[in-house]
């Protein structure tokens, strides 16, 4: 068996070494490959099996084929058989996309939890990576004085403490999404909170005593 990285050729993948008692050692052995999977490969006389193009991770990324040792110089030539198995690894390169450039969530003023709960989230972004094994993360850049929280694996996101419309009509933050690769790739999409106002102050007379004159007719 053997290892290769998607995207690179001409790479030697695994050695082969078959042995002919008749021959003195592998003297008079020839190599080939069969199999469906076998078309990307080639193999030296001397068994080393070469990778002559590029690989995709994302169209295929188990290769199995055969590879055949032939006797010549007997009659009748005799053959055996190897398996031969290629994974091909995944490498990075394609950077995360948010599904948006702003994610907007509108909140009523007031007294939030200090730390994330589910009566506090108040909404939720996504990237998406082509790449297959990738991992994508979620942290916050500006998290506009600490009053946004996000969830790092789910990317939900949470209101925190007290938040007052008088004081305070929008929060924003920046987001930042990493696919955890090598070289690790980031793209970056913006929240927004719009804080609409609670009905917390109750009408008041400007005075609590009202004197009115009023003439006989």
């Amino acid at each position: 068996s053997g290892t290769v990285v998607e995207n690179v050729a001409n790479v030697l993948v695994v050695v082969v070494f078959a042995v002919d008692s008749d021959m003195r050692g592998e003297q008079g052995v020839v190599y080939s490959l069969d199999g469906e999977d076998k078309e990307p490969f080639t193999i030296t006389p001397d068994g080393q099996i070469y990778l002559e193009k590029p690989l995709d991770y994302e169209v295929q990324n188990v290769y199995n084929f055969t590879v055949i040792a032939t006797d010549v110089g007997m009659s009748p030539s005799k053959s055996s058989h190897a398996s031969v198995v290629v994974q091909v690894e995944d490498a990075n390169e394609a950077k995360p996309i948010f599904t948006s450039s702003l994610y907007e969530a509108v909140i009523v003023e007031g007294t939030y939890a200090d730390a994330p709960e589910p009566n506090n989230m108040v909404g939720s972004v996504l990237a998406k990576d082509a790449d297959s094994t990738s991992s994508i993360t979620y942290s916050l850049i500006n998290s506009g004085s600490l009053r946004i929280h996000i969830d790092a694996n789910s990317g939900n996101f949470y209101v925190l403490g007290s938040v007052d419309r008088e004081s305070t009509s929008v929060i924003r933050a920046t987001v930042m999404a990493s696919d955890g690769g090598s070289p690790a790739f980031t793209s970056y999409a913006e929240i927004k909170l719009i804080v609409n106002d609670a009905n917390d102050n109750a009408p008041y007379f400007s005075d609590n005593n009202f004197v009115v004159s009023v003439g006989e007719t």
